[in-house]
């Protein structure tokens, strides 16, 4: 990281809002990556929470009736500075590891998402297709540059991609 720089974690689309992480009862929170680790702030506002599902409204209006605000929010900033401690901690550990082991472990977990999908009592070939599509895509366009992992992830494609023919050869029999 380029020295004086700092980054901010996105938790929100909003194009005039900071990028934020939501806080409660006191607003959200700002995690920043700073050249010396994290920095949590306290943001202004944030208008919608992004979910798989999309961009949602956020509902400014004060804590409900009954609740002590202050404490949740300083429950929540512990919280935060907690999840930044650890994120600096597994960020420092990443850097003592090959890249290679690291996307080697990613790809295996994609190896498992296609086999989730072709074991299923309903498989659903289209999204196994994707996983080793994908798997395809990381093991062949980096060859020799897997070093000691090439053997094991070069045999987990054949073998699954073995799997997902032989499994479309029984449903379609079945369909038959």
């Amino acid at each position: 990281m380029a020295s004086g720089r700092t980054d901010r974690v996105v938790c929100t689309q909003d194009p005039d809002a900071s990028q934020t992480m939501a806080g409660w009862g006191g607003g959200p929170l700002q995690l920043e990556l700073t050249p010396r680790g994290y920095r949590i702030r306290h943001a202004s506002h944030m208008s919608t929470l992004w979910t798989p599902d999309g961009d949602h409204p956020v509902d400014p209006s004060p804590a409900a009736p009954g609740t002590d605000a202050t404490t949740d929010a300083e429950v929540d900033r512990a919280a935060a500075e907690a999840m930044a401690n650890e994120l600096m901690e597994t960020r420092r550990q990443l850097l003592e590891i090959d890249a290679s082991v690291v996307v080697a472990n990613h790809a295996m977990g994609i190896y498992e998402l296609a086999a989730i999908h072709l074991t299923a009592d309903e498989p659903d070939m289209d999204q196994a297709r994707i996983a080793i599509d994908a798997l395809g895509g990381l093991v062949e366009s980096l060859g020799e540059r897997w070093g000691e992992h090439r053997a094991t992830l070069d045999e987990a494609l054949h073998s699954i991609r073995l799997v997902f023919v032989q499994r479309h050869a029984e449903l379609n029999a079945a369909e038959d």
